[in-house]
């Protein structure tokens, strides 16, 4: 089991540490083209939010840490109840500033400082069938 957590470790920071030097990249490409006034060219480059989302989809295990697991269905049921008492309005995606110096994953981001919305994915699964994954 601790082979596996290693290993698990290491693609995850490995992922992360591809996606932060893509993302540098990224933003060196756009300053350049900047600096040359090429802004045809600088439409051109992917959005940071593709990268990201690439980078998540590509990584096929699910966590095997059953706290990990238990936190997000906690974090799902509460945007449950949030959409409850706030229900009416539309829904802004603002992605969160990532935390690049974060040694696990869900450190990536700080949840206390933003708002957690259910994903899509989630929405027509029952409470009771969530808290039984």
């Amino acid at each position: 089991m601790q082979l596996l957590d290693l290993k698990t470790k290491d693609l995850w920071s490995d992922k992360f540490t591809e996606l932060k030097s893509k993302l540098e990249e990224l933003e060196v490409q756009k300053c350049m083209h900047i600096e040359l006034h090429k802004w045809t060219a600088l439409k051109e480059i992917p959005r940071v939010e593709a990268l990201i989302f690439s980078a998540w989809n590509s990584f096929q295990n699910a966590t095997v840490r059953k706290h990990i697991r238990e936190l997000a269905v906690r974090r799902i049921l509460g945007a449950r109840d949030e959409k409850t008492k706030n229900s009416g309005g539309l829904r802004f995606l603002k992605l969160p500033k990532l935390n690049f110096e974060a040694t696990d994953y869900i450190d990536l981001i700080d949840w206390s400082n933003c708002v957690v919305t259910e994903p899509p994915l989630t929405m027509h699964i029952k409470d009771k069938d969530l808290k039984e994954m």
